[in-house]
């Protein structure tokens, strides 16, 4: 289910909106351990990518993270 959730968001990296709710459907499917990884592979996949929507996507990851 990881790998899934991880090819979902990487194709949907573009609306950021889009990326926000499929993040937090993860919740429903991944195990905290699971979702620390998806979490930790979610930061190193953009990074280093120099493209604005990705740095949105951080920012999003960081917003949502804080609320759970």
């Amino acid at each position: 289910m990881l790998e899934y959730c991880k090819l979902i968001l990487e194709k949907i990296s573009f609306s950021r909106r889009l990326f926000r709710r499929e993040y937090r459907k993860t919740f429903r499917y991944l195990g905290p351990k699971e979702h620390f990884e998806l979490k930790k592979w979610l930061r190193t996949k953009m990074k280093g990518n120099p493209k604005p929507q990705y740095n949105m996507q951080v920012r999003t990851i960081t917003e949502i993270s804080q609320v759970r």
